[in-house]
């Protein structure tokens, strides 16, 4: 096997390289692509992708790093600093810049790229002015802290972004084209400082605060400006006609196979958060990273101790950066020509190495000799840098694994920059030895993961060639397919931000340990006692709420583990002609999902073969029991049951008749133990299987002209309550799974004209996000209760409050049915000529209107 072979398709999880997955089946039937036009196409993707990201990039390693630049010209007597100071200034930089990478790119799947990448590059532009004009120690640790903050968004969502429009062997001479810009940012940042500390004096300001005020400047207009050049997804770009979009987008999907990550729960994220490919990347990232920081840091200052002045310096650091880009260029050809990655990796680090060697042993070479080390560890660095990157992001099917994993390469690796800040100390210059030790070590860090990565690539394609992953590969067709937040920005978005950052211990956790067994850390924790006794209650809220997650998901299951095989379940559910049931069924057909819909109505949407529609009265035992064993008869006994129907009438309580509300509870409640009775003794027979009941928020909640609805619905999570805990203690079923939905309001017909009061606290739900859940959790094949949106969970506490907080909001919603006109109970008998004694069932009560 060649080298070429082990790289030669993508390995991840949800990627099958077997060769009848080469081609994705949507697409299999169409004729061949146009050489010439995908050609034509490409090149104008490299006209309008690349180049803003370029710019973008090029600023933000300027910004970042232009703090190397400034050092030499007086920084460090302009601020007073002294002993570990300005490697305390380097290294809080990344504390935000590695927290806040994934939390950006979630953000960027759910924001035009355009508009949150321009916006941050305008925010780390005035965050980088503001270093010019702080005063003291304090002011610049803080500024750097901010510029981390906004730039952590821009380097892993930008790879992002180019890997969605370009196939695995077209990407590396983008990434490299785009990386570069860090590496010429390095020879233009001392070009620039060379002139602009010869403002200095200007306006009061010493030189080196110039370098700042300038360059922040240019950052935050052309930022401001940038909206209008940078593209947005492939799906949606601009620049491209409605024939050019479709090829794009057929032409990617044919490369990354049928197996792709495109959704987000919490099952994807642990399978993508435990993919051994993306860690063995980071580290592997990581190893070379420390070296691209140590030189784009110190360089200059390196220089400056060869016996030059600080202009002759910024000057000297000019052609390394230049031949360290023409390499980075090079090799990224080489490599996508080849498709090959590996040698590259090892070559650029055992150049590195050998640099790092010469200066170790700094007093036996010459002047000259120390100048061309440093061609080497800075050509040898970057050389390696982007071809992991690429590596890694070849492995990765899908929008959200892509974006992950990414983000992780990216956040984690730049611990690397931490390291980079603190291993060169200013009481060892001009030998460094720790500081060009410790990334000679890390370079051979890079070759060792590198050589792992290979191996276990090599590896997993065997397996995988023999269909040891057809396993992952069927999980991912069912489970695909739904995220994104259609209620917009809400308590919802910022919640789930909240969740993921702040009381996220994987987040919180390593920087409570730097803080309080580093030195640096424990000098900032010094400086700042309140943000550090925040950030360890931080930690503790998420770990008790981490701790009480698992406890309560392993209560609810019985601390019993089920499997389901997802090709041989059968979903039922009630109410699927349409509204949130209707999306129920089609988000579940879509995955080859066995469906049996009951209904009164006909379907209102086209279905497929693997959906069967069954008339029936739920409200009417006899019928349901003639209606079961013609599902059993024809399709199967249903393992999972979802009772979806509901119906609401409107009317106060003197309003609405006696036929009105045995109407609704016949429906929203008693029609649950009818289909129970009837299908449930087949699951306890089994245990196995899942009762889905779709409650309401009404439940917690009684408003007026709502209280028949309200008590229906009330019922309904008493059934559910009592179901699970009747299955676990009667039944001898623990591993039957029982969930509650309490969804707020959805936009469905039933529920036209209901007013919301607050669309950001509680937002009006989409039929499809409710569904969405719903689906999600059914595949989970956990227990639980599904409350929409989030922040309504305080409704659930409602009765401790004080009465008076009662009666206000019970009061309050008066307002919410008072132009309620939703549908009412269709006449069965008049549009679809049932007949049927009207005292037999509810359901087909006519409409009293």
């Amino acid at each position: 096997m060649s080298l070429s072979d082990v790289e030669k398709v993508p390995v991840s999880e949800n990627e099958n390289v077997d060769a009848k997955l080469s081609h994705n089946a949507d697409y299999a039937d169409l004729p061949p692509m146009d050489p010439v036009a995908l050609r034509k196409l490409t090149r104008k993707c490299d006209l309008h992708v690349v180049p803003p990201l370029f710019v973008l990039f090029l600023l933000a390693f300027l910004d970042r790093t232009n703090i190397g630049n400034a050092k030499i010209q007086g920084l460090e007597d302009g601020l007073n600093l002294s002993g570990p100071q300005y490697n305390i200034a380097l290294f809080v930089f990344f504390i935000p810049y590695i927290l806040f990478e994934v939390p950006s790119n979630i953000l960027l799947k759910k924001i035009a790229p355009s508009t949150w990448l321009s916006s941050i590059m305008f925010f780390w532009g005035i965050a980088t002015m503001g270093q010019g004009l702080i005063k003291d120690f304090g002011g610049i640790v803080g500024m750097r802290f901010i510029l981390g903050i906004f730039e952590a968004g821009l380097f892993p969502g930008c790879i992002y972004l180019i890997s969605m429009y370009y196939e695995r062997y077209e990407l590396q001479w983008r990434l490299s084209l785009f990386f570069s810009a860090s590496i010429i940012a390095g020879a233009f940042g001392g070009l620039l400082a060379y002139g602009l500390v010869k403002m200095d004096g200007l306006g009061g300001y010493e030189g080196f605060r110039w370098i700042f005020i300038i360059e922040g400047l240019a950052t935050a207009v052309i930022g401001a400006l940038s909206k209008f050049w940078i593209v947005d997804w492939p799906e949606t770009a601009k620049f491209l006609n409605d024939d050019e979009r479709a090829m794009l987008v057929r032409k990617l999907a044919v490369d990354a196979g049928d197996a792709r990550m495109d959704r987000l729960d919490s099952k994807s994220i642990k399978r993508t958060l435990l993919d051994w490919k993306i860690w063995c990347g980071t580290f592997m990232y990581m190893g070379a990273l420390v070296t691209g920081y140590a030189t784009s840091f110190f360089i200059p200052t390196i220089i400056n101790q060869m016996h030059y002045t600080a202009e002759q310096s910024q000057l000297r650091a000019i052609p390394i950066f230049v031949v360290a880009t023409a390499a980075c260029l090079m090799v990224a050809v080489a490599t996508d020509r080849l498709k090959h990655r590996y040698s590259f990796i090892v070559g650029g680090c055992l150049i590195g190495i050998i640099g790092y060697a010469i200066l170790l042993n700094l007093d036996d070479v010459s002047i000259g000799t120390r100048y061309m080390a440093a061609f080497f560890i800075t050509t040898g660095g970057f050389m390696a840098q982007p071809v992991t990157l690429a590596w890694l992001a070849n492995q990765m099917g899908g929008h959200y694994k892509r974006s992950i994993g990414s983000a992780v390469q990216i956040g984690f690796g730049n611990l690397g920059g931490i390291v980079a800040s603190n291993i060169f100390l200013k009481k060892e210059e001009p030998h460094y030895p720790v500081g060009f030790g410790t990334a000679l070590g890390f370079l051979g860090l890079t070759i060792l993961t590198s050589t792992i990565f290979y191996v276990g690539l090599h590896l997993e394609n065997k397996k995988r060639d023999r269909g040891g992953r057809d396993y992952r590969y069927q999980e991912e067709e069912i489970a695909k397919g739904w995220s994104g937040t259609r209620e917009g920005f809400s308590s919802e978005v910022l919640g789930s931000l909240i969740k993921k950052t702040i009381l996220n211990p994987a987040l919180t956790l390593p920087l409570v340990l730097l803080a309080r067994y580093t030195k640096q850390g424990s000098d900032l924790s010094i400086l700042h006692e309140t943000a550090f006794s925040r950030l360890q209650l931080a930690l503790a809220l998420g770990l008790i709420r981490y701790a009480n997650n698992w406890l309560s998901q392993k209560s609810l299951d019985n601390w019993k583990s089920d499997k389901y095989i997802w090709s041989q379940e059968i979903v039922l559910v009630t109410g699927g002609a349409g509204g949130i049931g209707g999306s129920v069924v089609r988000m579940l057909a879509e995955k080859g999902i066995k469906v049996v819909v009951l209904d009164v109505i006909p379907m209102t949407y086209k279905t497929t073969s693997n959906v069967h529609y069954f008339k029936c009265d739920i409200t009417d035992s006899a019928t349901v029991a003639s209606v079961a064993a013609e599902i059993r008869r024809k399709v199967g006994n249903p393992t999972v049951l979802v009772f979806n129907a509901g119906v609401a009438r409107g009317k106060s309580i003197l309003e609405g008749t006696e036929k009105d509300v045995r109407f609704t509870f016949d429906v929203n409640n008693i029609a649950h133990y009818i289909l129970a009775k009837e299908f449930l003794p087949s699951l306890i027979a089994r245990d196995h299987g899942m009762v889905v009941t779709v409650a309401s928020i009404a439940a917690y909640i009684t408003v007026p002209r709502m209280v028949d609805y309200s008590s229906t619905k009330a019922a309904a999570l008493a059934f559910h309550e009592g179901l699970g805990a009747e299955l676990a203690t009667l039944y001898n079923a623990p591993k039957v799974r029982t969930v509650v939905v309490n969804q707020g309001y959805t936009k469905t017909p039933l529920f036209q004209g209901y007013t919301n009061g607050s669309s950001f606290m509680v937002p009006s739900l989409e039929v499809d996000t409710v569904a969405e859940s719903i689906v999600n959790q059914i595949l989970s094949g956990h227990s639980g209760q599904l409350i929409l949106p989030g922040f309504t969970n305080i409704l659930t506490y409602l009765r401790g409050f004080p009465h008076w907080f009662q009666r206000k909001m019970r009061h309050d919603g008066v307002t919410i049915m008072a132009k309620w006109h939703g549908r009412q109970v269709i006449d069965v008998e008049k549009e679809y000529g049932v007949k049927k004694d009207i005292s037999a069932s509810t359901v087909l009560v006519e409409n009293d209107e």
